[in-house]
């Protein structure tokens, strides 16, 4: 019987931990932040495996790049671009504060250096 703590797991949350790392240790690393991505749990498994990913790392299957794979995945709603600047994707509003701010203080190069994504 399920307790409710395990009721808000999703079931490869719920796998024992051994399990969790052979699965991310099957995948690159492209998909493995793919799957690291969808939940906390399976994200810390994906960062202890990997470390760090960069957004221009290819998949060898199909060749595109993992900023393509989450662009996709989150499409237009989630994401309006990427600030190169910081190499995080950010929502409209975040990237609307964070272009005023460097106009604010006056840093014109950097300004240039946030795009949208795919740009």
């Amino acid at each position: 019987m399920l307790t409710s703590s395990d009721k808000q797991l999703s079931r490869i949350e719920r796998l024992p931990a051994e399990l969790q790392f052979l699965i991310l240790d099957n995948l690159n690393q492209v998909h493995s932040t793919c799957l690291g991505l969808t939940c906390k749990q399976l994200y810390e498994v994906h960062r202890y495996r990997h470390c760090s990913v960069h957004l221009y790392l290819v998949d060898p299957f199909t060749g595109k790049k993992l900023k393509d794979f989450l662009t996709q995945w989150m499409g237009d709603t989630l994401v309006d671009g990427m600030m190169y600047f910081y190499g995080k994707f950010v929502t409209k509003e975040l990237l609307k504060r964070a272009r005023q701010d460097l106009l604010e203080k006056g840093i014109g190069s950097d300004y240039k250096r946030l795009k949208r994504v795919g740009k």
